[in-house]
């Protein structure tokens, strides 16, 4: 299985759970970038939120 990765409108690879930070205050599950707070499309933070680095 190969690793998903999203670049952020502000330049950073995120491709990590700790790429990710979880918005609080919601009922579902929304992601933003952990460097910008811009919001990452939910399906691909879910697969990145599952890799760790190995």
């Amino acid at each position: 299985m190969s690793r998903t990765t999203y670049t952020c409108h502000c330049g950073a690879v995120i491709q990590y759970n700790h790429d990710l930070e979880k918005e609080s205050g919601t009922v579902s599950r929304n992601w933003n970038c952990a460097d910008c707070g811009t919001r990452v499309p939910s399906t691909i933070a879910e697969r990145i939120q599952h890799q760790h680095p190995s």
